[in-house]
């Protein structure tokens, strides 16, 4: 398998108060990535946009929307990695 772009890095710095009640601050299995961290991590896996499943592509365009709203960088996709 290809090596993961990004290795998980705990919560993001900032804006994590909310989610404190739904993931343990301190689980190595949670992580974070910016829009461009996700559309470089999908160039890197050679997945095309067009073929994530549409909840995924409105995931996508709805960080883009709020990036236009924030700013670039300033809007997180927050995960946990579970089995």
């Amino acid at each position: 398998g290809m090596t993961p772009l990004y290795p998980c890095r705990g919560l993001p710095p900032t804006g994590t108060r909310d989610l404190l009640q739904h993931i343990e601050p301190d689980d190595p299995n949670v992580s974070w990535l910016t829009l461009a961290e996700v559309l470089q991590a999908l160039r890197h896996m050679r997945i095309e946009i067009g073929a994530l499943r549409k909840p995924v592509q409105m995931l996508l365009r709805t960080m883009q929307t709020a990036e236009e709203l924030y700013g670039q960088d300033r809007v997180r996709l927050v995960l946990q990695i579970s089995d």
